[in-house]
């Protein structure tokens, strides 16, 4: 299987194609996706890889559509896609980050280009969300408390009611799979 990491940073992955704008952390593709959101594309081919993995990246742009796509356009028919970025609870932990996510954006994106139901060829595998980390002993507990709160807690009242600030879920992870 051919995996890539897309915006690896520091999280550099062993058997898998490290993308990165520069190389200081082992990244071996080297591109600044800013050519993406003028109207590039990744240097890769495509349908080249089986998986890939965009971790808290597209947070950093306006509109990430075009980075999305063109990581649909690299991914292997069969292949998936997984998104992480953080909740719109949270989003704001940064002073980099330009935008927040719902979980319900990632099924309009699916639905809606350009208002042409699903003309990108994918479908939603699944959404999760993930509790704020803890590194304490206060926070490690809390996160627990969240892990079994989101187990137990119906997605429609962790996105839509004030519970979602009580225990704020701060990372969505959203599955794509291309061809279906």
């Amino acid at each position: 299987m051919k995996k890539l990491n897309v915006g690896c940073g520091i999280k550099v992955f062993e058997g898998w194609d490290n993308l990165d704008m520069h190389d200081k952390n082992g990244a071996n593709i080297i591109f600044n996706l800013d050519v993406v959101l003028n109207g590039g594309k990744f240097p890769i081919k495509d349908n080249e890889y089986d998986e890939v993995l965009c971790s808290h990246v597209l947070e950093d742009f306006p509109d990430p559509t075009p980075v999305m796509d063109d990581m649909i356009r690299i991914l292997k028919p069969g292949g998936k896609l997984i998104i992480k970025v953080p909740n719109e609870t949270c989003v704001w932990m940064s002073i980099y980050h330009k935008r927040g996510f719902a979980s319900d954006a990632f099924y309009r994106y699916v639905e809606s280009s350009n208002y042409n139901y699903n003309n990108r060829g994918i479908k939603v595998s699944y959404i999760k969300y993930n509790p704020l980390l803890g590194h304490s002993l206060i926070g490690g507990i809390f996160y627990n408390i969240a892990k079994l709160y989101y187990k137990i807690i119906p997605n429609i009242l962790l996105k839509n009611t004030f519970m979602k600030y009580i225990f704020p879920n701060c990372e969505i992870e959203v599955c794509y799979k291309k061809g279906f």
